[in-house]
């Protein structure tokens, strides 16, 4: 499953969450359905709680949407990608600018993303 080798991947780079927010979806977390997601067993398998947004709240994962939109407007203004690894650098280009060069306007004192990452204690792993 995509979304599990994607979670795995973030898992790598930067640790067990303690939760995992995702949308009501069939493929992400079906739990309201009555269901267990294979993406929610194997996150729990890892101590993660998966919790979901309200139904019909998107503003729940509205930063993440926002962030989105900001990525496509980044690609928009690039070459068109002529493969998946070629459009993956792009990606790549576009989130090493998001996180360490750009000062953030909502942050104190226009740091970067990565710079308040790196200043906020982290929590234990489950």
């Amino acid at each position: 499953m995509d979304a599990i080798r994607v979670v795995d991947k973030a898992i790598i780079a930067h640790g067990v969450p303690q939760r995992l927010l995702s949308d009501n979806g069939l493929a992400l977390n079906p739990s309201r359905r009555g269901v267990v997601g294979q993406l929610v067993d194997h996150v729990a398998r890892l101590g993660v709680e998966a919790i979901t947004g309200k139904p019909y709240k998107p503003t729940t994962q509205g930063k993440n949407e926002r962030f989105h939109q900001t990525l496509f407007r980044y690609l928009d203004k690039q070459p068109l990608a002529a493969s998946l690894a070629e459009l993956q650098a792009q990606v790549d280009t576009f989130d090493n600018i998001y996180n360490t060069q750009r000062p953030h306007q909502g942050l104190p004192g226009r740091v970067t993303p990565a710079a308040a990452w790196a200043a906020t204690p982290k929590a234990d792993p489950p």
